[in-house]
């Protein structure tokens, strides 16, 4: 996947409610940037820093309340699963606004359902990739490098 250095990007993704860690205020990482991702989609305006700070505390208690849930700002299986991510593992088959989607890729010569992630920008990501570019933008940025993608999935129509 092409890269090249010039401003930051985001991604959505879900995984399975026994996969999701609790988190609380404080925390920080991987689950952290997923969580804000699924806010993102869900119309929270948060940045996806990584950081489980007073801002995406807030988010998550407006999120429980809208959503009829213990508003705790703790975000267990309840809160997780109402995000949209399932038991099972991998991403939600119904796509959120810039979230997620799934489409026909080709593997082998052989079609394929595709999970894809929003990163931004009209780029998006197989699903499983994309946190994993999102791990990596975030240590770029601490480096003080901002990396976006240049080049990423495309549909048979859109090539």
């Amino acid at each position: 996947m092409p890269v090249s250095a010039t401003s930051s990007t985001r991604t959505s993704s879900h995984r399975s409610v026994t996969q999701s860690p609790l988190l609380r205020q404080g925390a920080t990482g991987p689950s952290v940037s997923r969580l804000q991702h699924l806010l993102r989609a869900k119309g929270y305006r948060i940045d996806v820093d990584g950081i489980f700070g007073p801002k995406t505390a807030a988010a998550v208690r407006a999120y429980q309340q809208r959503e009829g849930l213990q508003v705790d700002g703790v975000v267990g299986p309840q809160t997780w699963g109402s995000l949209g991510t399932r038991g099972t593992g991998g991403t939600s088959p119904s796509p959120s606004p810039g979230g997620t989607r799934t489409t026909t890729g080709y593997q082998n010569g052989r079609a394929v359902s595709v999970q894809l992630a929003s990163i931004g920008g009209g780029k998006w990501l197989n699903a499983r990739a994309a946190p994993q570019f999102l791990a990596m933008m975030n240590a770029a940025r601490a480096a003080g490098v901002h990396l976006s993608v240049s080049s990423a999935f495309r549909t048979m129509d859109e090539q």
